[in-house]
């Protein structure tokens, strides 16, 4: 990523720091898009989302009206609801349960909520139980 067409055009003055964090988010579900507009521009290693999300996150104020809006689209989330810039919010609360470190969140109805079987008859769907011993895991490898 150090030499790619994004990093020059950072370097350059051509891209603001948070310009540079809008095209690199965006590139992480847009590629072609970027490629397109920048020349060059090296696919995202997919473990380094987080980190990418968050630096847009901390420069979004600094963008102007057009930039904010995608970067808002990237950043918006099915719990935004009706605020969901791209209208696919949930469209009934959510729930969620945490763990340790991490959080899951659903809808128990609309075609938005996942299988709610409960074999244990413990209350919380086995789906939910499963994806948060999951990311419990992943925490643990990666962080």
């Amino acid at each position: 990523m150090g030499r790619d067409a994004l990093t020059r055009a950072l370097r350059s003055g051509q891209l603001s720091e948070a310009e540079y964090a809008l095209w690199r988010a965006w590139s992480l579900f847009h590629l072609d898009e970027a490629r397109r507009r920048f020349g060059h521009v090296a696919r995202p290693d997919p473990r380094a989302a987080t980190l990418v999300l968050r630096d847009l996150v901390v420069r979004v104020a600094q963008l102007g009206d057009e930039d904010r809006r995608r970067a808002d689209r990237i950043l918006a989330r099915p719990t935004d609801g009706a605020a969901d810039p791209d209208g696919q919010g949930y469209t009934v609360p959510a729930v969620s349960r945490c763990a340790t470190n991490v959080c899951v969140h659903w809808v128990t109805s609309t075609e938005d909520a996942p299988d709610l079987t409960d074999a244990d008859a413990d209350g919380t769907a086995d789906w939910v139980e499963t994806t948060a011993a999951v990311l419990e895991e992943v925490w643990t490898a990666e962080v």
